[in-house]
């Protein structure tokens, strides 16, 4: 019994505790996985608002060049308009013959040129005088577009008048005084398909574009975006085009996309979409103009990811860098400890046995070094002491 009570009292009992290497190790995890986080989150964001602000431009742009090939468009069909009439054996400037007559020759003879080599899909002649009902229309079951408002503007001002005109597809409508003797004797409304407008601004600025119009009765079949209730009656390239569209009505509402440019993903591509209204249109046309942003979007993505991998390669190597300069001054203050119950239990010699080893050259000292030699000095002082009062004691007997 006496013999296991010794055994207990050499042996000190060992404390639980957790190390400060440890502490200190998750500490500055912690800090660098909040700085990491918070960098690559800048990184992010600045991204994110260099992108926003070089598409901005870049919308702001293609608006220019949309406005202008859609007035090119129309001055192109102004002046395929007033070649009409020339095209005919007796001009109109010769006075002879009546007007509806001299155009009726024109289409009836060129009305194919007119059509492969112009575009112009319907002509349409009214009198100088109202009621504004048309005296020709070519092709004859042509649907005359609504023309009044151009009309009434065309013989207040003496000028071309144009307008976009939605119905089962969209055309440029322009509409010309046609003068006889320095008289207007009549006006001439030409329409023009806008596909070519709209293939020509792609060609320019690369988006596809597309125009929309509300209850379109005789919009072509399958282009129908119901979320948005709206028909699609001109795109480019649809087979591309047309499921993003279908994708994006889904998800945004048609007032919100006329607010911002939403981006969608569809399969493993990014698009921008933004919308305007067409002005001087029926059935409140909307132009959607679609430009692929993937390229922009993965270059965000590729530096968020880069500023987190650069992050946690950092935050690696500081905690080995850490655990490196930590273990070896921790191990020796872990020694310092498990000697020093020795020094309770008059153990000199196991207590000096037990302290790290400290070499005399060792230059310079830190803290932990002038504590194990100070124990040392202690340690010996209460040894010689311990040994002075033993000896008075065994003198005194």
């Amino acid at each position: 019994m006496s013999t296991h009570v010794a055994a207990e009292e050499a042996e000190p009992r060992k404390q639980r505790y957790f190390s400060l290497k440890w502490k200190s190790f998750i500490a500055l995890s912690l800090v660098l996985l909040t700085v990491n986080a918070g960098l690559a989150y800048l990184v992010f964001a600045k991204a994110s608002r260099q992108h926003e602000s070089r598409q901005s431009d870049r919308r702001e742009a293609q608006v220019r060049e949309l406005d202008v090939v859609l007035s090119k468009g129309l001055e192109s069909v102004s002046n395929f308009a007033s070649f009409i009439p020339l095209l005919s054996a007796q001009p109109l400037s010769a006075g002879s013959g009546r007007p509806d007559q001299i155009i009726s020759a024109v289409l009836a003879e060129h009305g194919l040129l007119l059509t492969v080599e112009w575009g112009v899909e319907g002509v349409h002649y009214f009198a100088a005088e109202p009621p504004a009902q048309p005296l020709l229309s070519w092709p004859p079951d042509r649907v005359v577009p609504p023309v009044e408002d151009a009309l009434r503007r065309a013989r207040l001002d003496e000028v071309p008048q144009g307008q976009l005109y939605c119905e089962a597809g969209c055309y440029q409508v322009v509409t010309l005084p046609l003068l006889q003797h320095g008289r207007t004797q009549g006006y001439l409304v030409v329409e023009r398909s806008i596909a070519d407008s709209l293939k020509e601004f792609f060609m320019l600025s690369g988006a596809d574009i597309a125009l929309t119009g509300a209850s379109v009765p005789k919009a072509p079949r399958g282009s129908r975006l119901a979320a948005w209730a709206r028909d699609v009656l001109v795109i480019t390239h649809e087979s591309n085009t047309f499921p993003v569209l279908e994708k994006l009505s889904q998800d945004v509402g048609m007032d919100e996309l006329l607010a911002r440019a939403p981006q969608v993903e569809l399969g493993s591509e990014w698009y921008e979409v933004f919308a305007r209204r067409a002005s001087h249109g029926s059935g409140e046309p909307v132009l959607l103009m679609i430009n692929r942003v993937t390229d922009q979007v993965q270059a965000i993505r590729d530096a968020t990811r880069d500023s987190l991998a650069l992050g946690l390669v950092g935050l690696a190597a500081s905690e080995m860098i850490l655990l490196l300069l930590m273990w070896g001054p921790m191990q020796r203050i872990q020694d310092v400890v498990r000697a020093l119950p020795f020094l309770a239990q008059k153990s000199f010699i196991r207590l000096r046995s037990e302290l790290p080893y400290l070499p005399v050259d060792r230059a310079p000292r830190d803290e932990i070094d002038v504590m194990v030699s100070v124990i040392r000095e202690v340690s010996g002082q209460v040894e010689a002491l311990d040994e002075a009062r033993s000896a008075a004691e065994s003198a005194l007997r």
